[in-house]
């Protein structure tokens, strides 16, 4: 298994951290990363080291790795950080892996020790096209997002490890290239126009469907399902929309932001995800995350609740409703889903 660190820290990394159990070619033992609070989150929670930029020049702390994880596009400003430290690992003939997004800039640097993360062939067989979208014949769940930052993809894994336990072979789809860590399947969502995109995003379900034989689909909206406003746009549902246009699910579950959802506003969100997206919602999860604009910097600000009883004042029983920082409210919910697709579909 090969020692890493990774860069730069997101919520994602806490993702990766909260189930590297699942990660069979890497152990992550750092994070890049200069900010003193994710230190303590670090050090306190995960076991996990937090290195400066500045000390990757220590050789101590080179030493102790096969290499760093590079992942996510950067804007400008962002480079000469990126810089900074492939530099040092090129310097120390250190392996560079990264995500697909990095392609361009990682063939620029004309270093031998590079790798790209993931398995692309079925993503990329998608590209010869069927005539018209086909049924896929093994359920899928879709997870929606109200908006970034909801939790999906944490509502995905435990999803998968929950159907994993029930000793199902489910298969994830993501948008997220940095989930090929855990050998899931990466569709980058507008690498091409709507219409190529539905059939090319169904043609790798049904290839993976043949290939592959899993139980069941788990497919991860990127973006929301609605804009917040022409800045914050969440890609004006797109990707949400392209998913359902190219395979009709079988449970969708929409994860929204933390706070109390009445009646009035189920039934709203209800209404938008059947008649903007041709999906129906049968469960709601709770993400961590408050969202709110700070009308001083006209920006969207994010905070999370870590306090599973806070979570569970949220969760409204009167409603098909759960967190995953409530674990029996998740257990029930999991069980719910697993029984109405027992219920409904032959695969299961």
């Amino acid at each position: 298994m090969k020692k890493v660190y990774i860069y730069p820290f997101s919520d994602e990394i806490l993702n990766i951290l909260d189930n590297q159990n699942m990660i069979k070619e890497f152990e992550i033992i750092g994070v890049v990363n200069d900010n003193k609070s994710v230190k303590r989150i670090l050090n306190d929670k995960y076991g996990c080291k937090s290195i400066s930029i500045d000390d990757l020049n220590d050789e101590q702390n080179l030493n102790c790795v096969d290499g760093i994880i590079i992942y996510n596009p950067f804007i400008d400003s962002e480079k000469i950080f990126f810089d900074k430290i492939v530099e040092c690992f090129i310097d120390n003939q250190k392996n560079i892996y990264h995500t697909v997004e990095l392609s361009d800039y990682v063939n620029n640097l004309n270093y031998e020790k590079v790798e790209l993360l993931g398995d692309f062939k079925y993503y990329k067989n998608s590209n010869c096209f069927i005539e018209n979208v086909i049924n896929i014949d093994k359920p899928v769940i879709l997870v929606l997002g109200l908006g970034q930052n909801c939790d999906k993809t944490r509502v995905g894994l435990n999803l998968y490890n929950f159907f994993v336990d029930e000793g199902y072979n489910p298969a994830m789809v993501t948008s997220n290239t940095l989930n090929t860590l855990f050998g899931f399947y990466t569709f980058p969502i507008l690498d091409l126009k709507f219409e190529s995109a539905v059939k090319s995003y169904n043609t790798m379900l049904k290839n993976i469907s043949v290939s592959e034989n899993p139980d069941l689909f788990i497919l991860i909206a990127p973006a929301g399902i609605v804009k917040h406003d022409n800045v914050y746009n969440n890609l004006f549902a797109y990707p949400s929309f392209l998913i359902t246009s190219a395979v009709i699910p079988d449970i969708t579950i929409l994860s929204v932001y933390a706070g109390k959802y009445e009646l009035e506003d189920i039934n709203f969100l209800k209404e938008l995800c059947y008649y903007k997206l041709n999906s129906k919602v049968e469960y709601f999860h709770i993400s961590r995350t408050v969202c709110d604009m700070n009308m001083e910097t006209n920006q969207l600000e994010y905070m999370q609740i870590d306090d599973s009883n806070a979570m569970k004042r949220l969760i409204n029983k009167e409603f098909p409703m759960y967190s995953i920082l409530d674990l029996d409210s998740m257990n029930e919910i999991h069980t719910l889903i697993l029984s109405e697709l027992r219920g409904n579909v032959e695969q299961i």
